[in-house]
């Protein structure tokens, strides 16, 4: 299966490390650049949560947004890193 995506993502198009050292090496690095996007937005709504956290003055529905807000950033990101851990698992072991 990797082998049929490896041929529909082409090195020259693409311009990333480790692009063209077999099969694996573009898909790698394109699925590290997804979760680390995916990494980098969840720490972003993490701080916009914090920053509403911050802004509630005392108002109960407010504060449990902002606190909703965290929490499911938080839980993004344990997702996205528990992703990237699994697919570079995976495709180490192919």
């Amino acid at each position: 299966m990797l082998d049929k995506a490896a041929q529909i993502i082409d090195c020259s198009d693409v311009n990333l490390p480790r692009c063209g050292e077999g099969t694996d090496g573009g898909i790698e690095s394109i699925l590290g650049i997804v979760f680390l996007a995916a990494g980098a937005v969840s720490v972003l709504f993490i701080l916009i949560g914090a920053a509403r956290f911050a802004a509630a003055t005392g108002d109960p529905g407010r504060l449990k947004q902002a606190r909703e807000t965290i929490i499911y950033a938080i839980v993004g990101l344990i997702v996205s890193i528990s992703a990237f851990s699994i697919v570079t698992f995976v495709i180490g072991n192919t």
